[in-house]
């Protein structure tokens, strides 16, 4: 395995607790990078990954958070591994989750960058309102800007659709 910034105090977890992980998060990628994942449709990493989730919560997607900006991921298996996180349900790791996918919004490939907005909108954290409006400002590529508006309005719309319900 390439050597990825997993410091102890990076993630939280002891040295040799560290070589579980990377297994794990290896598997996780190796199927990400095998298997086309459509949205909407069940797939084995997203099974893995909601597992890997579910068993070691923020320090698991510290962990795998790593080893994705680490660019020894195809920008491909980034997106998807993105989007599968930004659809789980897991509200330990949300915070960690949305750190992911806010920090990606800004890195990488054009494709990570849309997925990064996509789990956004499917988190429907309202803290991602001020990190999409500085990403549709500062995205150079037509097409990826449009998608990043759009993602914002759409939790624009959740957003003001749960204070509405609050307020009832």
């Amino acid at each position: 395995m390439p050597d990825v910034l997993h410091p102890e105090s990076a993630t939280g977890i002891e040295w040799h607790e560290v070589n579980r992980l990377d297994g794990e998060v290896e598997s996780i990628v190796a199927l990400a990078t095998e298997e086309f994942i459509e949205d909407g449709m069940d797939s084995d990493t997203e099974t893995q990954l909601g597992e890997f989730v579910s068993r070691y919560s923020a320090t698991g997607v510290r962990h795998l958070a790593a080893y994705l900006a680490s660019d020894y991921v195809k920008s491909r298996t980034v997106s998807d591994i993105i989007r599968v996180l930004g659809r789980l349900e897991h509200k330990e790791s949300h915070n960690d989750r949305f750190w992911i996918a806010a920090r990606l919004l800004f890195l990488g490939a054009p494709l990570t960058r849309d997925a990064s907005a996509v789990a956004l909108e499917d988190l429907g954290d309202p803290r991602a309102i001020p990190k999409l409006e500085a990403a549709v400002g500062a995205e150079s590529v037509p097409e990826l800007r449009d998608g990043l508006q759009i993602a914002l309005e759409e939790i624009k719309k959740s957003v003001d659709a749960q204070v509405s319900q609050e307020t009832r």
